[in-house]
């Protein structure tokens, strides 16, 4: 006689294999088979949405270098033109006043010298091989003029000068033929008492318009 709430032992079968071996194995509870159904299924899911294996260049087997996103290319890409520098500067009354200060700061008296000392400017701004500036108020206030001052007065007649040298200037720019008070390339201006040479190179050869 068994008792009521004895425990069922799992039934059991067994296989047997081509030589007439038996391999006995348990039936498992139907619980236990569907929970396992489950997981298989869901594995296979998680395969199928798996990212797929790099692409290949080519038939070589080896799979395409990518750098931040971006393919690798067999020809570096060429360096972007600089900007080219402007070939006619915005000029303004605020340049010819820097320009008027900057005369009565010389010790010049002869007005054409001071032309010519304009000039010095100019042929600073348009020296393409040279870190001088690329306006006035660059060349100007880098302070190589160590003659400088900033609040020099302003008369009326170094006002006049600065504005038909800057006006001359921006016409030789725009390709109208003008007369320049000093020729290109001079850029250093040396002095000695009242009197200035130009120079293009410190230790060169003066010229004083002669």
């Amino acid at each position: 006689m068994k008792m009521k709430n004895e425990p069922r032992l799992p039934q059991t079968a067994s296989a047997q294999d081509g030589e007439g071996l038996a391999y006995p194995f348990h039936i498992l509870p139907r619980q236990r088979v569907l929970r396992q159904i489950f997981v298989a299924i869901a594995a296979l899911i998680g395969f199928a949405f798996l990212p797929a294996s790099p692409a290949f260049a080519d038939g070589t087997g080896e799979p395409e270098t990518v750098f931040l996103g971006l393919a690798a290319s067999s020809q570096e890409e060429a360096a972007p033109a600089p900007s080219p520098r402007p070939w006619r500067p915005e000029v303004s009354e605020d340049d010819a006043e820097i320009l008027a200060r900057l005369l009565w700061s010389s010790p010049l008296t002869n007005e054409t010298d001071k032309r010519r000392l304009c000039w010095v400017v100019f042929n600073r701004i348009d020296d393409e091989g040279s870190l001088f500036g690329l306006t006035v108020a660059d060349v100007v206030i880098k302070r190589e003029f160590t003659f400088m001052d900033h609040k020099a007065h302003l008369s009326e007649t170094n006002l006049r000068i600065a504005r038909d040298e800057l006006a001359r200037w921006t016409a030789m720019l725009m390709g109208i033929p003008v007369e320049r008070p000093l020729p290109e390339g001079y850029v250093y201006a040396g002095f000695k008492g009242h009197s200035v040479s130009f120079y293009t190179q410190i230790g060169g050869e003066p010229w004083n318009g002669e």
